[in-house]
């Protein structure tokens, strides 16, 4: 509840609803440096210290190429799209440094066989806790929760890694 209001997550757009007498209005889904925002991306283009205040469903990879400790809060990022084909949920790419803390899901789950949770492409990544999975799609064997590539590094200080294939 938010508000005294019931709180609703929109299947087709990711964003968290507020539904009041006067109609629905959206509200914030993460919040930054202690500044609300209305999507997880803006939050993350902001920098600093981000907290999830929704469980998000996405159809893109959020890409981070700054400096972010991100508190999952006890919600899930997930994608059951096919558009984060090799990008995985966060993406970070040179010059990204991702913190991760707190219990939350991460899930890399879409229509490709190359989808992941995480996507190391020349940054840092450090997952302190939290449930990272993935379902191949497809015949393919290129299944990850985690890819490391260009130079990317992965700190893993603890969390629970769940992998399972396709057809």
């Amino acid at each position: 509840e938010a508000d005294g209001y019931t709180t609703y997550t929109c299947t087709v757009c990711g964003d968290s609803y507020v539904v009041t007498d006067e109609g629905s209005k959206l509200i914030a889904v993460a919040e930054a440096n202690g500044e609300k925002y209305q999507t997880l991306a803006e939050a993350l283009a902001a920098g600093g210290n981000v907290t999830l205040l929704a469980d998000i469903d996405t159809d893109a990879a959020f890409v981070v190429n700054n400096t972010v400790t991100l508190n999952l809060n006890g919600f899930d990022v997930k994608s059951t799209k096919n558009d984060t084909v090799g990008d995985g949920v966060f993406h970070v790419v040179a010059g990204g440094d991702l913190t991760i803390n707190g219990e939350g899901e991460i899930n890399g789950v879409g229509g490709s066989s190359y989808a992941m949770a995480i996507w190391a492409d020349g940054g840092k990544v450090t997952i302190n806790g939290g449930t990272y999975t993935n379902v191949g799609a497809g015949d393919d064997d290129h299944y990850d929760v985690i890819y490391v590539k260009n130079g990317g590094e992965v700190v893993i200080n603890g969390g629970t890694f769940t992998m399972t294939g396709g057809e």
